[in-house]
């Protein structure tokens, strides 16, 4: 029974002995601290127990951390006193983010112990790219409803979290048909995630790309905040609505004829670099086939000139028509307009052509018939007069 008292003795002061009698806790500055920048490793000695004299401390590091000063601190503490260990060190340029393992070694009395600590390096910058922006449909006709998706890639190695994207609509014509704003919690590397607005372009919406500013905050695991704004690009668009009128219905059968063209721009953006070229149908073109118009406005017209001689009394015109609209995109359209010709009575009558002048002809007749009969009169005398003589 004593000897089992006396080895469980023994057991409790050797555990007491072999008890760390000191605490040590660390911080950093700056912290977090970013790779190329001057660290302060800063170890807090506390000592609980007995005094205790020339403690020597030695700061195990590895790349990527340099230290600037010496490795190796001695130290004394008297009991309940707590000094600062300050190490100078240098963060390698190409390091990476993440925890960095240091070890604070000592002895105290011939026993030796060691602490592990984590030295926390954080990107210089945390890269949240736009990897793709699409919208559906790909364009948007002013008054109808659009969806504005945006995927979000995390590029850089340590997780990004508090994602919050805002899409600025100020001074733009669409509204949105719920929030210009989306959260996303976390988004670990190489992981991507959408962001999807639904948007109603207004109907004062002219036709063309829309650049809409987006506004990008976010933060990494080490607390830092980020931010960045950006553009998507929204297209506004209207397929060209080009119609064709006969401009005056003044064809004569048989006889070349004037044939004016109105070609209407019915769409929402004007269209550029217009040609109507006229085809061949029943008639004959005289002079030029094609007519270059250039640009016509939205709600606005322009006109076309050609000479033809139609055949028959129902003439089938037929125009091809070449524009671009406001994307430079080329259109090209074949119209057909039913007109009619007229005879040459039908046209006296509705006084496109003059009616013949039979009061003027009666007229002149009857001044020839009395210049006659004066001059065979006069030349009958003149005979008389010379078988007098």
């Amino acid at each position: 029974m004593l000897l089992a008292v006396f080895a469980f003795t023994i057991i409790i002061a050797i555990g007491f002995v072999s008890a760390n009698p000191l605490d040590v806790t660390f911080s950093q500055n700056p912290f977090p601290v970013h790779a190329g920048d001057q660290i302060t490793l800063n170890f807090y000695v506390s000592n609980a127990g007995t005094n205790l004299s020339d403690i020597k401390f030695i700061l195990d590091v590895d790349d990527p951390i340099d230290l600037r000063s010496g490795a190796e601190k001695t130290v004394s503490l008297q009991a309940g006193e707590t000094k600062t260990l300050a190490y100078s060190a240098y963060i390698q340029d190409d390091a990476k983010d993440g925890n960095e393992e240091i070890t604070l070694k000592y002895s105290i009395n011939g026993t030796s112990y060691s602490d592990d600590f984590d030295v926390q390096i954080a990107p210089n910058q945390i890269y949240l790219e736009i990897a793709d922006v699409k919208t559906n449909p790909t364009s948007v006709a002013p008054g109808e409803k659009i969806t504005l998706i945006m995927t979000l890639k995390n590029a850089a190695e340590s997780e990004i979290r508090d994602i919050i994207v805002r899409l600025d609509l100020s001074n733009l014509p669409f509204a949105p048909e719920s929030v210009t704003e989306q959260e996303i919690s976390s988004l670990g590397n190489e992981k991507t995630q959408e962001a999807q607005f639904n948007l109603i372009a207004l109907s004062s919406a002219e036709i063309m790309v829309y650049k809409v500013p987006v506004q990008i905050s976010y933060g990494d695991e080490f607390g830092q905040q980020y931010s960045r704004e950006d553009f998507v690009s929204i297209e506004v668009y209207e397929k060209p609505i080009i119609d064709m009128v006969l401009d005056k219905d003044s064809l004569i059968m048989g006889m070349p004829s004037k044939l004016d063209l109105k070609i209407l721009n019915k769409g929402l953006a004007k269209v550029s670099f217009v040609e109507v070229k006229i085809l061949q149908s029943n008639y004959e073109i005289q002079g030029a086939d094609s007519d270059y118009i250039g640009t016509i406005e939205s709600d606005d017209y322009g006109s076309a000139e050609f000479t033809i001689t139609p055949k028959q009394k129902d003439t089938l015109i037929q125009v091809s028509i070449e524009y671009r609209d406001s994307n430079n995109k080329k259109y090209s359209e074949i119209k057909t307009l039913n007109a009619q010709a007229y005879t040459a009575q039908e046209a006296q009558r509705l006084g496109l052509l003059p009616s013949f002048p039979w009061l003027a002809v009666l007229i002149v007749l009857v001044i020839i018939a009395v210049i006659v009969f004066f001059i065979v009169r006069r030349n009958r005398k003149k005979r008389k007069l010379l078988q007098q003589g």
